[in-house]
């Protein structure tokens, strides 16, 4: 049986999920969502798909919805989605349902995997860090079980209205008033090394006079700020300091890098 383990990923946790799951599932595949974001509609022949999702502001990334959308599911016979969190997808999952269920499909398995969050606002501690990594491996081992299976794992619908308008009001909070969607370069400790525009999934930050500009739909996944040496770009009010940075030990920057080809 074929699988296909798609993913997006900023800062590497759901890279490294995709990998883990790949690698533990005969005939599986590892594909970049962020490779296919010029095309019109996706075709894919695996019986059995997978996508590993990261969680902003409790919702789906506009790139991972807009996959769901056009990918043709025809040949499809079992869908799971990984939600990566530090403390919760939200409406993630239940959102994945709907779209999937609109297509006449079904979320088969739903699952939250808790993770390192690379949130610049809050910050872990080194013992919580830590641990989290210590567990990944072993969560991760349980949901290809569930997988390789083709099991069902329920997503919950209980709270959704509540995660919803959640989701609404903290994405206000953090873009308009934290400021969270301006972002800015310290143009007085930028070494012009030009990774910010390297390491974004979207293409849309680009050099210009040797800075960086942001141009089009961010999603905000964090990319160009956990991945700068000089953490020389600010979003709004938020202070970015080497303390509240993070990307995945286990993922490079190359692999970041090359998930747009």
């Amino acid at each position: 049986m074929k699988t296909s383990v798609y993913y997006f990923s900023g800062t590497g946790n759901s890279l490294n999920v995709a990998k883990h799951i790949a690698k533990g599932i005969e005939n599986a595949k590892v594909v970049s969502i962020a490779s296919l974001q010029n095309q019109k509609v996706v075709e894919d022949d695996s019986e059995r798909l997978v996508i590993v999702t990261p969680t902003y502001y409790i919702k789906l990334p506009n790139i991972v919805r807009k996959f769901i959308n056009k990918i043709n599911l025809e040949k499809v016979d079992y869908i799971a989605v990984i939600a990566t969190c530090g403390g919760g997808a939200g409406y993630v999952l239940n959102e994945a349902e709907e779209l999937l269920n609109r297509k006449g499909k079904n979320l088969d398995a739903g699952f939250e995997l808790d993770m390192v969050e690379n949130s610049i606002v809050l910050k872990l501690s080194e013992d919580v860090i830590r641990e989290r990594l210590n567990q990944e491996q072993g969560h991760v081992n349980e949901i290809i079980k569930v997988i390789s299976n083709k099991e069902m794992r329920q997503v919950s619908s209980k709270s959704k209205t509540r995660h919803q308008m959640k989701s609404k009001v903290l994405e206000f909070v953090l873009k308009k008033l934290a400021g969270l969607d301006r972002k800015k370069c310290k143009k007085d400790i930028c070494v012009h090394c030009g990774i910010c525009e390297k390491v974004c999934p979207r293409s849309i930050v680009t050099i210009k006079d040797g800075y960086p500009v942001w141009n089009g739909e961010c999603e905000d996944c964090m990319a160009c700020i956990h991945w700068c040496p000089k953490q020389a770009i600010s979003f709004g009010m938020i202070r970015v300091n080497k303390e509240n940075v993070y990307h995945h030990p286990n993922v490079t920057m190359k692999e970041i890098i090359d998930q747009k080809q």
